[in-house]
């Protein structure tokens, strides 16, 4: 049966999604699936990102009464437009009004990074969405530097190995990094981050990776899967 081992819920701030669920169903083993809204981020003005907001609500909803096993916020900005400080809070009173285990991609992005024992990262960022609002508590972010000047919608033109070839020359340009991660997770990473961690010797984390990671994580998966980094490599 579909999602016999995990049904995951993740509310994509894109208006066209395609990227992200072809690399969840990439990397993630049989029995899990993934149910998917989009939250129409196109423009990020303040009307929209509110709508947004109202959607994510929506869309949360509707998953928990679908039956579905964790609830994965997508969309920093969305989140971020009624305070990034209050979003702990809200996650923590949206799952016990739910009754459904939620979590954000930050959320994500925070827990890899603690696993990975990073402390001095670099990130390959995207030109329309610098910098991320992440806590920088146990590490701190070196530099970031753009990659890809496609709009939102044509992601699935962005060219991996452009974003693995500024990975590493940031790498270079910052030998004392321990990790280096690949921002944003609509866009092609899986496929990168095992080779550049050969080449560098260090940490390689992607969004769309520590999302599944962490997802799986929660659902109880525990086994390593193999060809995407060490993230996922080692068991949950």
């Amino acid at each position: 049966m579909y999602g016999s081992r995990a049904r995951i819920g993740y509310t994509s701030p894109l208006l066209v999604s395609e990227i992200f669920a072809y690399e969840f169903y990439r990397v993630v083993p049989a029995g899990v699936t993934l149910a998917l809204t989009s939250l129409n981020v196109w423009e990020h003005t303040g009307d929209e990102l509110d709508r947004s907001y109202e959607r994510t609500m929506l869309a949360a909803r509707a998953m928990a009464d679908a039956g579905l096993d964790l609830i994965v916020l997508g969309g920093v900005p969305v989140l971020a437009s009624k305070g990034y400080a209050n979003v702990a809070t809200f996650v923590a009173e949206l799952e016990a009004d739910l009754g459904v285990p939620v979590t954000t991609a930050p959320a994500a992005y925070e827990a890899a990074f603690a696993q990975a024992g990073a402390t001095e990262v670099i990130c390959v960022d995207v030109p329309h969405s610098p910098g991320v609002g992440l806590a920088e508590s146990t590490y701190r972010i070196v530099e970031r530097r753009g990659a890809g000047s496609e709009p939102m919608v044509a992601s699935t033109r962005m060219d991996a190995e452009a974003t693995a070839a500024v990975g590493r020359q940031l790498a270079a340009d910052n030998p004392g990094a321990d990790t280096l991660w690949l921002a944003w997770p609509h866009r092609p990473t899986v496929d990168v981050i095992e080779p550049l961690e050969r080449a560098l010797g260090i940490n390689v984390m992607s969004s769309a990776q520590a999302i599944i990671w962490e997802s799986l994580r929660r659902c109880g998966i525990s086994e390593p899967i193999h060809g995407f980094g060490r993230l996922l490599a080692e068991p949950r």
